[in-house]
């Protein structure tokens, strides 16, 4: 390749994993400057590539799926056509509708504007973001630096919020809670997220990744130092899942963390005990002491209470019985979204107007639904929906059938890191049941990254062969 074609395409790479680490430390993505910064810095990178392709030998190494390029084709027409023929603007302040002309008045479009077009130039560049890093999945190198990049990341984020806990933090280390001024948000915050949730989520998104780097450690020599940070990264994530207070965080992070075991580990697990079933059973004990002191040293026995109060808020006008109102007065309104929907990001402008029913039992300003699906459905329609589950569940289903072909290679990457793809995915694809993750912008970029690797996952390119040294020198054989 060409000097001129591998520094653009090699800075829209590492932009992108700059991106990882930016995301989750800019308040998790939630806040809209945070937002508009992580569009523009996206925006960059998928222009380094463009930039890449018109030089020569510049066009992909490997080939996308023409599944997934259909379906993003449909997903990019329905979004722009539904943004440029929006049928209103809405005036947030005086919460009225403001008539728009629309290019074909009698066609589709979007209930407002102003959401729509945000949201749609976000949701462009995550599909970008997909291709780019299915593109990356071809080459061995890249897939590794995304692996350490998604679990250090993580892991960041997961120490920050332990430290937050241990030290009794009322607010964000660098916030003021009088400038806060905001009692409910005392109770909920974790690490850099203002919602615990969404915290919870995106640590389980980096979890089983962690796990797997923890894997990889221990089946191959490793140096001391590198194998303590590893190992520590994610006892640290296990710690911050525990300490969040989301309850479906928690369990969901405990599945992924017994799958990991079940599933990719449980051949090397099988093998060190069958080798040195003293030492494993020692350090067990050593481990799972050290672990019990710490998390109740540092209050995780009032983590459980919340879990107490899961019955009550189900009954009466709890918030769980809230968001179940919430989503049956949702499903009133899918008749009327039709194929098409009311527009991406609509869903606040448009959810009011199908609560009238419940009268007081359902109040305050829900942007988000707390279920991804039925939100989905709301906003694209049958059609954009269908085809958002087809890049989503179409990832999970190729990822699965690589990870069955290529079992028996013994490649970490094969062993470890697509399964671990594989669940973090499966762990996201949950939560969206209950709540919101999917419409958090730092969670989106991770949620795209695993994905573009489980689209393009396949046999490295020979260029990335002649460029590593050995994929896994020296790895412990395990049968």
């Amino acid at each position: 390749m060409p000097t001129s074609t591998r520094i653009f395409s090699d800075a829209s790479r590492w932009g992108l994993l700059g991106a990882i680490f930016f995301a989750p430390w800019a308040y998790g993505a939630t806040r809209p400057w945070a937002i508009d910064w992580l569009c523009q810095w996206l925006a960059v990178v998928l222009g380094f590539r463009v930039v890449a392709l018109f030089l020569p030998r510049g066009g992909s190494r490997g080939g996308v799926p023409g599944l997934l390029l259909g379906t993003m084709g449909v997903l990019l027409v329905q979004g722009w056509w539904m943004t440029l023929n929006a049928k209103a603007l809405m005036d947030p302040t005086m919460a009225i509708f403001g008539p728009l002309q629309p290019l074909a008045p009698h066609l589709p479009g979007a209930a407002d504007a102003a959401l729509a077009i945000s949201w749609t130039i976000r949701l462009s560049l995550m599909l970008g973001v997909v291709l780019l890093v299915a593109e990356m999945a071809h080459d061995s190198v890249w897939r590794v630096r995304i692996w350490h990049a998604l679990a250090l990341a993580g892991g960041s984020i997961a120490a920050l919020g332990v430290l937050q806990r241990a030290a009794a933090a009322e607010t964000i280390l660098w916030e003021d809670k009088a400038i806060r001024g905001d009692e409910s948000y005392t109770k909920s915050f974790f690490a850099t997220f203002y919602y615990h949730a969404n915290a919870g989520a995106f640590l389980n998104l980096g979890f089983p990744l962690a796990i797997a780097l923890t894997l990889k450690s221990f089946a191959r020599p490793t140096l001391a130092w590198q194998h303590g940070l590893i190992v520590g990264n994610a006892v640290i994530y296990l710690l911050a899942i525990l300490l969040n207070t989301s309850r479906a965080a928690q369990a969901i992070g405990l599945m992924l963390f017994l799958a990991m075991l079940i599933w990719p580990a449980r051949k090397l697990l099988a093998f060190a005990w069958e080798k040195q079933r003293r030492a494993v059973l020692a350090g067990a004990i050593i481990v799972a002491a050290a672990f019990a002191a710490t998390v109740f040293g540092i209050g995780l026995d009032k983590q459980f209470e919340r879990w107490r109060d899961t019955q009550a808020q189900l009954a009466g006008d709890g918030l769980l019985h809230t968001r179940l109102l919430a989503q049956q007065a949702a499903l009133t309104g899918l008749p009327d979204a039709g194929w098409f929907g009311f527009g991406p990001g609509c869903f606040q402008v448009m959810f009011p107007f199908y609560t009238g029913y419940l009268g007081d039992q359902i109040s305050g300003f829900w942007r988000f639904l707390h279920a991804d699906y039925l939100q989905t459905v709301f906003e694209w329609g049958r059609l954009g929906a269908g085809a958002w589950a087809v890049v989503f569940f179409g990832g999970l289903i190729r990822g699965l059938l690589k990870e069955r072909a290529q079992r028996q290679e013994r490649s970490s990457q094969n062993l470890y890191l697509l399964p671990a793809c594989l669940l973090a995915l499966t762990g996201v694809a949950l939560h969206a049941l209950i709540d919101f993750p999917l419409q958090i912008a730092s969670i989106q970029l991770y949620v795209a990254v695993l994905l573009g690797l489980c689209w393009g996952w396949g046999e490295v390119t020979r260029s990335s062969r002649r460029r590593r040294k050995s994929d896994e020198p020296g790895e412990t054989p395990i049968a």
